[in-house]
């Protein structure tokens, strides 16, 4: 991991360096910061699948109840920006307890998950604004390097885990995994059946 940030933080000295426009600069270090989110991404991913475990379900209690509390607005307008930043920290302190606290690596790591999807959403919708305004010569590098790493990006684990109720190899569905021989055997990742 931090070869992967250094190589990140090189690709954005080396888009400094060549003095690009403000706009171009920035969709550069956007792209740089997306993939390697999409990196840690798949890292959570593959530390889940060593420890035994799965992504959480986007349906499930814990991904909703973290989704829900990383969301919702809790800034004063009337507040000075240092008293509305720790007011806030302290906010999301008290929300997200509930898993910062935990001592269960894996509940942890599938938080980090959730979190990390939703920076990259948010990136994500920042290059889409960029591709909509059509600014300057970095957004051709950028799409360009999108095309060819989609494959990075998409990287799920090799390791596939047995259907509880057929046994045959499950594929991923989503956010769970789902047998392969489904809709003939209706088995899903964890021995729940849908």
């Amino acid at each position: 991991m931090t070869a992967l940030a250094r190589q990140a933080w090189q690709s954005v000295l080396e888009v400094i360096q060549r003095q690009l426009s403000d706009a171009d600069a920035e969709v550069m270090c956007l792209a740089a910061g997306y993939r390697q989110m999409t990196l840690l991404l798949g890292e959570w991913e593959m530390f889940l699948i060593d420890g035994g475990a799965l992504p959480w379900s986007c349906q499930s209690a814990a991904y909703m109840r973290l989704a829900s509390s990383t969301y919702a607005p809790v800034c004063d307008d009337g507040e000075l920006p240092e008293q509305a930043c720790w007011h806030y920290v302290q906010i999301l302190r008290r929300r997200l307890a509930f898993w910062l606290e935990s001592m269960d690596r894996l509940e942890v790591a599938n938080a980090l998950l959730v979190l990390t999807k939703q920076g990259l959403a948010a990136l994500a919708t920042e290059l889409a604004g960029y591709r909509q305004r059509h600014v300057g010569a970095a957004l051709t590098v950028v799409e360009d390097w999108l095309e060819t790493s989609r494959g990075e990006w998409l990287r799920v684990a090799c390791v596939v885990p047995p259907c509880p109720a057929c046994g045959k190899p499950m594929r991923r569905y989503w956010e769970q995994w789902q047998c392969q021989d489904f809709p003939d055997c209706i088995g899903a990742a964890g021995g729940s059946v849908h």
